[in-house]
């Protein structure tokens, strides 16, 4: 059986040709790569088991776009800005033909074929996905555990949920290393994306962005060589726009001192405002402002709801919109984005999230937590899952029943769906960890 991993960027396609060659051992073919990213075909293609998809490209008109995979298509929209649908469905088509033909060049080797790729809701996930959905291929995603340097494995879906299990046995270990989760103010992290949690203002200075614009600009329009992530203007654009945004909202940053003590506090995270997990997972709720607007006026002044900007993505979102919605709702309180959640939750009655993985955080502090899309903690009996915030005033006045071993029991139940490694982690322990961790799938 062959391996197929599936790059977008140079980095990621560096760290799966290492995982290739770990994996291909006595000069047996085991695993190769199909990159959407020609630089770094350029750079490994010596290797010879890495596929560039842009030499590869072929419209399949046939291909049948179901309303499923119609829908798949908002994200590209709204990260890049695209108002044509149609636009989106051409690339899909042309990436569809183009794996086809590429699957059929790695068939002559060993017909037998697996998918593997990072979690994600752009076109090339999904012209992946779907062209192994329609030939009965294997397809795994791979996406960031709650734990650090752990990951889950999606088989042949791009959603997934973790059920209790009690009959899963709970060691005092495993209390240690939860009881050391609940108290540290570690962030759970994907390792490659860390630089993303600075201000705006810092990220001026990082030369790696400088770096980075140099090389899309040179590849772009002097090479000529294609990319998935090419919209060069689109993410200049986007820069500026979190440095306005952030001065803007600098004045309206508010510390802890301001909680009303008095008051019964909701603590909502902000979540990155394009990302998976709302334009895929949950796009009813991809509009926060106004999924915020409601929930405000679902509660009495009994209550204060205090927001946060994903540290991440801080001035990612509209600061008109944001002060508006202050304006309009003053129960609502924006806490300086560089609070630490943890000690956000802390000081907070309940938490209310869409999907994120603060919700889970929260029932470490023993919150009442409130999950409104799609997750992978969705069925965990000691949340609240509603998909209206309706329904949210019932369930904050509904006393906490749980106490802390069932946290740690559905912790448990986390931990032994998480599989060991990081993605894009290099270092020779993480490769090996890695392979080891993928070597067990088929």
């Amino acid at each position: 059986m062959i391996k197929i991993f599936i790059s977008l960027a140079e980095h990621e396609a560096i760290f799966y040709d290492k995982i290739c060659q770990k994996l291909n051992i006595n000069n047996k073919i085991k695993a190769v790569q199909i990159t959407f990213h020609e630089g770094a075909y350029n750079l490994l293609k010596k290797k010879k088991n890495i596929y560039n998809i842009y030499e590869n490209l072929n419209y399949e008109s046939n291909f049948k776009l179901n309303e499923e995979i119609k829908k798949k298509f908002l994200h590209d929209q709204v990260v890049y800005n695209i108002t044509d649908k149609n636009i989106v469905k051409k690339k899909f088509c042309s990436y569809i033909g183009a794996i086809s033909n590429i699957v059929k060049k790695i068939k002559l080797i060993d017909k037998d074929v697996t998918f593997f790729q990072e979690i994600g809701g752009f076109t090339p996930h999904w012209s992946v996905y779907y062209y192994a959905k329609k030939n009965k291929i294997n397809h795994y995603f791979i996406e960031p555990s709650f734990f650090n340097n752990k990951f889950f494995i999606i088989k042949n879906k791009f959603n997934f949920t973790i059920k209790l299990n009690k009959q899963l046995m709970l060691t005092n270990n495993h209390k240690k290393i939860f009881l050391k989760l609940k108290n540290s103010k570690e962030f759970i992290s994907t390792y490659h994306l860390k630089y993303r949690y600075n201000s705006p203002i810092k990220k001026i200075f990082f030369l790696r962005n400088y770096k980075r614009l140099v090389e899309k600009i040179l590849f772009k329009y002097i090479k000529n060589q294609n990319e998935e992530f090419s919209y060069i203007k689109t993410y200049l654009f986007n820069f500026i726009k979190t440095i306005y945004n952030y001065n803007k909202l600098k004045s309206h940053y508010k510390n802890l001192n301001y909680l009303n003590k008095k008051k019964k506090i909701i603590f909502y995270p902000f979540h990155v405002p394009v990302d998976f997990s709302l334009t895929i997972r949950s796009p009813k709720f991809l509009n926060q402002i106004r999924t915020l607007d409601k929930i405000s006026k679902q509660l009495d002044n009994n209550y204060q709801i205090i927001i946060k900007e994903h540290p991440s993505m801080i001035g990612s979102i509209s600061s008109k919109k944001i002060i508006n919605l202050l304006e309009k709702n003053k129960k609502i309180l924006l806490l300086d984005p560089y609070i630490n959640s943890k000690d956000i939750i802390k000081f907070s009655d309940s938490v209310v999230t869409i999907n994120s993985k603060v919700g889970i955080e929260a029932l470490l502090h023993n919150k009442i937590v409130i999950s409104l899309g799609t997750s992978f903690y969705q069925e965990c009996p000691l949340i609240h899952k509603i998909s209206s915030v309706n329904k949210i005033k019932k369930c904050l006045n509904k006393p906490n029943s749980y106490n802390y071993n069932e946290v740690f029991r559905y912790l448990n139940c986390i931990l032994s769906k998480s599989y060991n490694g990081s993605l894009f982690k290099n270092d020779e322990h993480n490769l090996n960890i890695f392979v080891k961790s993928i070597s067990k799938l088929k």
